[in-house]
């Protein structure tokens, strides 16, 4: 039973950490013209947060390699809503970047906690599966993120969709918690956390 709420913790955080990291695609356009910014200003807010997802990399692989999932998702919940914040208060570019840059390294611990979870899981007949079900939560987040954020934004205004992201961020480090990630659970390599 541990273990599929194991699992249930990484797939769905990884979903729901996917979505919200992909709130600022269609909402970037909304963000210049409130701001101000320029085209090479907007095309910074996707440079910083890719440099925040490389720059979390190594770190997030040692942080998926020590503790439970569910530990990390809290972390991973966390750091995108105040990412997320400081995006839908912004008031300058370097607040959206920073915020930007944040969200990305939320997005990087999520990935690869998914993905050192799902691929110590899987026995040696079941590799394949376990990655394609790594993949599709990653991919279907990526999907739905910008179809929920365009929807929240036309009804709200590009802040309101970032308010949003801040709130499911705070979720799921709630729910990782409750669900046994703060209190202990198994570590992706199966040990205890």
């Amino acid at each position: 039973m541990a273990d599929r709420r194991t699992a249930l913790v990484a797939g769905v955080g990884l979903l729901a950490i996917s979505t919200l990291a992909f709130f600022r695609v269609p909402i970037l356009g909304a963000i210049g013209d409130d701001l101000a910014l320029s085209a090479p200003q907007i095309g910074a807010i996707t440079v910083l947060f890719a440099i925040g997802r490389l720059l979390a990399d190594l770190p997030a692989g040692e942080l998926a390699d020590r503790v439970a999932p569910g530990r990390a998702y809290v972390l991973a919940g966390t750091a995108m809503a105040a990412g997320s914040g400081l995006v839908a208060v912004a008031g300058s570019a370097a607040v959206v970047w920073v915020g930007a840059f944040v969200v990305g390294a939320a997005s990087s611990i999520a990935n690869t906690t998914g993905m050192t979870f799902f691929a110590r899981r899987a026995g040696r007949g079941s590799r394949g599966r376990s990655m394609a079900i790594f993949s599709s939560a990653l991919l279907v987040g990526q999907s739905l993120g910008p179809m929920v954020s365009g929807l929240v934004a036309a009804a709200t205004s590009w802040r309101g969709a970032m308010a949003l992201a801040v709130g499911g961020g705070l979720a799921v480090a709630v729910a990782c918690a409750r669900l046994g990630g703060a209190a202990g659970g198994a570590r992706a390599d199966g040990g205890a956390a």
